[in-house]
């Protein structure tokens, strides 16, 4: 049997939705001064400089997209033909529909399931270790956590622009 030990926590928090809830959404700064940030029982921990890339190298395609969208509905298409703006403009979504598809996500590293807990990790209390006539069972493992698939909102989100800008810019 493996031995418990205990750890002295060293993270800050520095923010948490629902102070009542243990596992309500919450951020923390690590003792390496890395930003953590927990849903549902799952941390993902990363410097605050790939936290800040992630977020903005999402924002800078959803704005190029819309960009190239708009650029798109203004073109008359036979004129735009002739002279091969349409081709240069099918390149660029293509490009910018490719930087989208392989961006990776934080939460799930793109495979689109994040685990979410349902139940914690439960340990033999001492009432319970004597109500069972064996003191060495306190601190023993009586029933391990439990975690369900959820989609990533991330991905989720990524892949309804995708769509949505695939359909839009046919021609």
């Amino acid at each position: 049997m493996s031995e418990i030990k205990a750890m002295q926590n060293t993270d800050i928090k520095l923010w948490i939705k629902d102070k009542e809830n243990c596992f309500s959404p919450s951020v923390h700064a690590t003792q390496d001064g890395c930003i953590g940030i927990n849903v549902g029982g799952t941390v993902i921990v990363k410097p605050i400089e790939v936290w800040h890339h992630l977020e903005s190298s999402l924002a800078s395609a959803k704005a190029e997209l819309a960009e190239l969208r708009q650029i798109a509905n203004t073109y008359d298409c036979k004129t735009a033909e002739k002279d091969g703006e349409i081709a240069e403009l099918k390149k660029q979504v293509e490009k910018m529909k490719t930087l989208l598809e392989i961006a990776k996500c934080p939460a799930c590293d793109g495979s689109g399931v994040i685990a979410i807990q349902i139940s914690s990790r439960r340990l033999v209390s001492r009432d319970m270790a004597m109500d069972a006539g064996d003191p060495s069972l306190e601190g023993s493992l009586y029933s391990d956590a439990e975690w369900e698939p959820e989609q990533c909102q991330w991905c989720y989100e990524k892949n309804e622009i995708l769509k949505k800008y695939s359909k839009e810019l046919e021609f």
